[in-house]
């Protein structure tokens, strides 16, 4: 009689063990299961956020070779400007220097 009831206080012990263990098994199922949707939405914000990014490294580059065009001409119209007045000072001073000439002769 008393090795029935050590067994049935053992198989008590195991049964609950056991079914603790099953809606242990069956939390975790359900939070792994949570875990791939954040997943699932994690990976495809990043693959969102890279598009992103690439859009916007293209729009940068575009923005630097556009500074690069705008430096350049306007390094082209400065010299040609500066040109222009050197030219214009030559051009009056020579008129000058031939005044001068007349005058002087």
């Amino acid at each position: 009689m008393r090795i029935s009831k050590l067994f049935a206080v053992t198989l008590l012990s195991v049964l609950s063990i056991s079914c603790a263990s099953v809606s242990n098994i069956a939390n975790l199922k359900a939070q792994l299961d949570s875990l791939n949707v954040s997943v699932t939405d994690i990976s495809s914000d990043t693959a969102s956020a890279k598009v992103t990014a690439l859009q916007a490294a293209e729009k940068a580059t575009k923005a630097k070779t556009s500074a690069f065009r705008s430096a350049s001409y306007e390094q082209d119209v400065s010299a040609k400007l500066h040109s222009s007045v050197c030219i214009r000072r030559i051009v009056k001073e020579t008129k000058k220097t031939k005044k001068s000439r007349k005058h002087s002769k």
